[in-house]
């Protein structure tokens, strides 16, 4: 099936991907897609969430990049952007992520997280889909369409790249050294394994203190109300 990326992505990342929604692999991936929903296969999150982060966040205005896993496997709770929600419950990255927030920046995170995804945080997963209950399930199916996003990404200079997880931190070898690479782990461990290493990594100050070495101001700050300053 033909797809038109013009009806997919809204501001300058039509023309940054062109070179690869233009092709069969990324046929393949949208196919697998409807091909599962049309199964009776639960596909989060819904699509017209599937490349929300794109939109809400221009190619031009990146300044971070912060990488997950896969979005949330639960009904109500996948909005588009990485460890986001905008349904009431708050699956457990987010909490720990909100707490952390809390501990770091000493203010309240915004669980919607478009606030941030406006001052220039792409909100990525390494899969941008998964089956409900299914974590992992789409991951080999988008690699390709991640990589070219990060092959994209370096071109830029600058960028601070925030890798959650081992699965995000694996593509920290497609990137050069005119960036800011943060690891951590992913936010989801502490809820398995308290210790983790999670709580405490200060991830939200070091990308301040990044976006700050390249001129920027800081992402993340101590409203204690967030408001989209888009």
């Amino acid at each position: 099936m033909k797809y038109n990326p013009r009806k997919i992505f809204h501001n300058d990342w039509y023309d940054v991907l062109l070179p690869f929604t233009r092709t069969s692999a990324f046929e393949v991936i949208l196919d697998k897609i409807n091909d599962d929903l049309a199964s009776g296969v639960t596909v989060f999150p819904p699509k017209i969430d599937v490349f929300r982060a794109f939109n809400e966040c221009s190619f031009v205005n990146t300044k971070v990049v912060w990488l997950g896993l896969d979005p949330y496997k639960n009904s109500g709770e996948a909005n588009g952007l990485s460890m986001a929600t905008s349904g009431e419950h708050i699956p457990p990255s987010l909490e720990n992520l909100m707490r952390e927030y809390k501990t770091d920046i000493e203010g309240e995170l915004d669980p919607e997280l478009i606030t941030y995804a406006h001052r220039g945080v792409l909100f990525l997963n390494t899969a941008l889909t998964v089956r409900k209950g299914e974590t992992g399930s789409h991951l080999e199916l988008w690699e390709p369409f991640t990589r070219f996003v990060f092959y994209q990404l370096d071109k830029k200079i600058g960028l601070t790249f925030l890798l959650l997880g081992k699965e995000a931190q694996k593509f920290a070898k497609y990137l050069g050294k005119h960036h800011t690479i943060i690891k951590a782990v992913h936010p989801v461990a502490e809820s398995y394994n308290p210790g983790a290493g999670f709580f405490g990594s200060r991830i939200f100050s070091q990308v301040n203190l990044a976006c700050n070495k390249y001129g920027h101001e800081s992402i993340f700050k101590r409203e204690s109300v967030c408001t989209d300053d888009a």
